[in-house]
């Protein structure tokens, strides 16, 4: 069955209508709009900036530098003589530490050495004076021995000298005897003896003779060895009071060690007190920081190895610092002074801040070395730990979206 279409008569005069809330005026009005808001967006993007920031950590210091006063040893704080902000000379007392560790008598280490040390000494004070003695009885015992020894030197000479007598008054005899012999007068059993006489003369004279050189040797030994004897004593006496005098030293060392002042290596002002009367101290920590007047304070960062190449002279820096708070006190400004050259170790960093990696150190310029804070200028103070952003690259949003893309055309 064909099925025809005609036209109602009461929708004849109507036209076909466009979505509801369009007009033919509206589409050119909301093309325009759109491509305004694309074009100011891309315009935002490529005139706004982004920048990328390290955030570091680090503390103030004077630029000229701080002298932090550690303890020698460990030990406890006996008393403090000075305060935050006090000013000292070089020379000054600032605290003294007590060194002393107990034992389980209830006495001390340091008591103990003492007793030991005294003991040591007073057995050099006897050595020496033994050995003055001994040197004295010496010198007499010498001394007698070459008096000795020259008496019989003299007893000597004079037996000597009879003994030559002996022995002319025998050769004189042989010789008549011989004559007598020659004539028969005297027989040959007589003269034999007599010759044998004479020649134990002789002998004994020898005897008498060796005697003397040996007598005149010692002496003569002796009296090097008397000569000798104040040069030896006084060198073993000497070796004996240089020991006593270390031992005396010792002595006054262990009781400094006791009870110690340490006093100010320079002038300056007193900076970062640390400690109280009572408290336990170590040479891994300062007791106190001084600070030479009219110092101008720096901000001492330590940036990561990372991001360090992106780190130079004369870049902003924000500072906030810890002791107030940037929410309520605001951040503050600097300008990168000096960058260093050689990385840090974390155990190297000396002062109030740790690092956890390899770092380098950059000294920052400060715009204004105080804080409004209360409703006056607060000055900052050495070793107050800061947080700062370094700025390390600024830009455009749109570089940042299309870097993907380039980076990728690079690689391509």
């Amino acid at each position: 069955m064909a099925i025809e279409f005609r036209q109602i008569p009461a929708l004849a005069g109507q036209r076909t209508s466009l979505p509801l809330g369009l007009t033919p005026v509206a589409w050119p009005v909301l093309t325009a709009f759109l491509a305004g808001s694309v074009g100011l967006a891309l315009a935002f993007a490529a005139t706004a900036g982004y920048a990328r920031k390290e955030t570091v950590t680090g503390f103030l210091a004077p630029a000229s530098g701080a002298l932090r006063v550690v303890p020698v040893r460990a030990g406890t704080l006996a008393s403090v003589m000075v305060a935050n902000g006090d000013r000292v000379a070089a020379g000054d007392a600032l605290f003294v530490l007590d060194t002393r560790h107990a034992l389980e008598d209830g006495s001390t280490l340091d008591a103990a050495l003492r007793r030991s040390l005294a003991q040591q000494a007073e057995f050099l004070a006897e050595q020496i004076a033994a050995e003055e003695a001994r040197s004295a009885s010496e010198v007499e015992r010498v001394a007698a021995r070459i008096t000795g020894l020259e008496a019989e030197l003299v007893a000597l000479s004079e037996q000597r000298r009879l003994q030559v007598e002996r022995a002319a008054v025998t050769g004189e005899r042989l010789k008549a005897l011989s004559d007598l012999r020659a004539k028969g007068y005297v027989s040959e059993a007589e003269y034999r003896a007599r010759e044998e006489a004479w020649l134990s003369q002789r002998q004994n004279l020898a005897v008498l003779d060796q005697q003397i050189t040996a007598t005149k040797a010692e002496i003569a030994q002796t009296r090097v060895q008397r000569a000798q004897l104040p040069a030896e004593t006084a060198d073993r006496l000497a070796r004996l009071r240089s020991s006593l005098a270390d031992l005396r030293q010792r002595e006054a060392e262990v009781a400094a060690q006791g009870a110690q002042v340490i006093r100010a290596p320079a002038a300056g002002r007193v900076t970062a007190l640390q400690a109280a009367p009572g408290q336990r101290v170590d040479p891994q920590k300062p007791v106190l920081t001084l600070v030479p007047e009219a110092a101008a304070l720096q901000a001492e960062l330590f940036v990561p190895s990372r991001a360090i190449g992106f780190v130079d002279t004369g870049q902003r820096v924000r500072l906030m610092y810890d002791a107030f708070p940037f929410q309520r006190f605001g951040a503050y400004g600097g300008v990168v002074a000096d960058v260093s050259e050689t990385v840090l170790a974390p155990d190297e960093i000396i002062g109030p801040v740790r690092a956890q990696e390899p770092v380098y150190r950059v000294a920052v310029t400060l715009d204004r070395a105080t804080v409004d804070a209360f409703g006056r200028q607060v000055p900052l103070q050495a070793d107050m730990t800061v947080t700062a952003d370094i700025v390390l690259e600024e830009r455009s949003l749109l570089e940042w979206l299309l870097e993907p893309l380039m980076s990728a055309r690079g690689r391509m």
